[in-house]
């Protein structure tokens, strides 16, 4: 298993414009203009991961946007309030062993439509 600093890293190296965050005891990955899967609107939002257990889920993904255009997912959070901003996440379960980076991409996923 890689050492959370180690997957820090790894992801910060991926996406250069990602900033690590903390609040209330959770980290947070937070990168901008990110392009969601074809057929989403927006096309493009900002993003916080938290890779860290919360609510019930082993990570989170909080978008700065409620997105239509994809499947239909069940908004869990709605204007929840992380870093002076609101934010918004579906009801998303990833896999135990993840990396952060691997996380990430399992997040988008629940936006393909493919």
């Amino acid at each position: 298993m890689v050492s959370f600093e180690k997957q820090v890293e790894e992801f910060l190296l991926a996406f250069p414009g990602a900033k690590q965050l903390t609040e209330g005891g959770y980290q947070y990955f937070y990168l901008e203009n990110i392009v969601l899967p074809s057929g989403c609107s927006p096309e493009k939002v900002s993003v916080l991961l938290c890779p860290q257990m919360r609510e019930g889920y082993k990570s989170r993904l909080f978008l700065s946007q409620m997105v239509t255009g994809c499947p239909v997912r069940n908004w869990t959070m709605k204007n929840v309030r992380i870093l002076e901003s609101n934010w918004f996440s579906i009801s998303w379960q990833t896999n135990t062993g993840l990396t952060i980076k691997e996380m990430y991409y399992t997040h988008l996923k629940a936006f393909s439509n493919e």
